[in-house]
């Protein structure tokens, strides 16, 4: 072999991996001399002159000691770029702790099924009461579909009740079944009785808005209109100027009955 040819440091050694026996090289740049010692120091001294020594990773090419030039260019070279990756990883420290730590984001509340169902529902029929002619017409060619997503969210909040009794029975049944009674904690309502009312109000009010907007650009029937608010639990009313729905009619619109009437009259709003 040529002598002069630049080697591993780890080839004396005979471990082309540079770990013999899992030991990690060590060297002395002033002494020339390399020592192993395990991997688990994060630094030696030489034992000679009592100076720190390197360690370099193992794939990287050490030159010969007996070649001064190369040996002394390489150390050089290493330890500047040893020096520059120092200050980097110390930069990066300092931006990290300036950066400001992330906030934590608020649990959202929880929402009831009834609220997250109706109120969107009464959010896009108020919209589309609200929108031209032509686009109007559009929705009012599927008043179909919005009537049914109505009766089912009038539906869900009258079933309310009979649900919430079904789920305490449910559960007090599997709790005696299984003597964990008393333990578990108490059932608690999703919804309040006014707030699950005003839900209904609302969304009673919206579809009679739309219905009624529908009635008077002629895109629905007086017939259909009267129709439609009976399969929804309405009555057909003559509008109150003062709250009237229809977009500057001066004809009659149908929509819900007074509060204040007597039940027998015919179903109401509110439960």
């Amino acid at each position: 072999k040529d002598s002069r040819r630049p080697r591993l440091l780890s080839e004396s050694f005979g471990d082309k991996k540079g770990g013999s026996m899992g030991k990690r090289t060590w060297t002395c740049v002033t002494c020339r001399k390399s020592y192993r010692r395990k991997p688990s120091l994060n630094s030696v001294e030489c034992p000679t002159c009592h100076r720190p020594c390197e360690s370099a990773p193992w794939y990287l090419r050490i030159p010969s000691p007996k070649l001064t030039k190369e040996w002394d260019a390489f150390w050089l070279e290493y330890k500047a770029n040893k020096a520059r990756q120092e200050d980097v990883e110390r930069e990066a420290q300092k931006i990290t702790a300036l950066r400001p730590e992330p906030k934590k984001r608020p649990a959202k509340p929880r929402v009831s099924y009834i609220d997250a169902i109706c109120a969107p529902l009464i959010k896009t029929l108020e919209h589309s009461a609200g929108l031209p002619v032509h686009q109007l017409a559009g929705h009012a060619a599927n008043v179909d579909f919005w009537v049914s997503e109505t009766k089912h969210c009038l539906a869900v909040i009258d079933g309310y009740q009979q649900r919430f009794e079904r789920l305490r029975a449910g559960q007090a049944e599997y709790e005696i079944k299984n003597k964990i009674a008393g333990k578990a904690p108490p059932i608690q309502r999703s919804a309040k009785h006014t707030a699950r009312q005003e839900s209904r109000r609302s969304l009673c009010q919206a579809i009679e808005k739309f219905l009624n907007r529908c009635h008077h650009e002629g895109l629905l029937s007086e017939k259909d209109l009267k129709a439609t608010l009976h399969s929804c639990g309405m009555r057909a009313r003559a509008c109150v100027p003062a709250r009237c729905h229809c977009v500057g009619s001066r004809e009659p619109s149908y929509g819900l009955s007074d509060l204040n009437k007597n039940k027998a009259d015919g179903p109401s709003v509110v439960d």
